[in-house]
């Protein structure tokens, strides 16, 4: 791998520890993808960003307040749910997510 790169080329490397809570690589996907979503559909990004929670089931409702779960208190599979759920948003809009 080193011998085929160029001389003036230098080795980027990212390395993370995996305890179960969502990655930043996660977060910066989900958010570039939120990012979109709302520049090809109109929504501000706040508006987006509460249609992937709702769809991601990230909000629920009581005494007819809504809450919903930071993306930063989320663990990896919510945020998996989110991002599948930004793929499935842009899927509707004719959008590729992937």
């Amino acid at each position: 791998f080193l011998e085929s790169a160029p001389e003036d080329a230098y080795v980027e490397i990212f390395i993370s520890i995996n305890d179960g809570k969502g990655t930043n690589a996660q977060l910066a996907r989900l958010h570039a993808m939120i990012r979109e979503i709302a520049q090809e559909i109109g929504y501000t990004f706040a508006e987006a960003k509460l249609a992937v929670k709702r769809a991601a089931g990230l909000c629920f409702v009581r005494d007819n307040q809504e809450y919903c779960k930071s993306f930063g208190k989320c663990d990896k599979d919510e945020l998996n749910l989110a991002i599948q759920s930004c793929i499935e948003i842009g899927d509707f809009n004719n959008m590729n997510l992937r």
